[in-house]
């Protein structure tokens, strides 16, 4: 249903959040960080939050208001 995927797409995007958050906090607390672990870990956050919103949750969101669009309308 497109209640339940917006809801799942949401929790992705905090968990998304929540990591990119915790690699900041972790170079903040650790400034001995390898430069290679805090990019991996930023981007994994990054890629975590930006897909289900690029695509699963817009779709839902299109879907929902019923408007004759796709994923790739609001890019053009």
């Amino acid at each position: 249903s497109n209640a339940l995927s917006s809801k799942a797409s949401i929790g992705y995007l905090l968990l998304g959040s929540v990591v990119m958050f915790a690699s900041s906090g972790l170079l903040s607390a650790k400034p001995d960080v390898d430069a290679y672990v805090y990019m991996i870990l930023t981007g994994l956050g990054s890629y975590i939050s930006y897909v289900p919103y690029n695509s699963v949750l817009f779709e839902r969101l299109i879907a929902y208001t019923g408007a004759e669009a796709t994923v790739s309308f609001p890019m053009a």
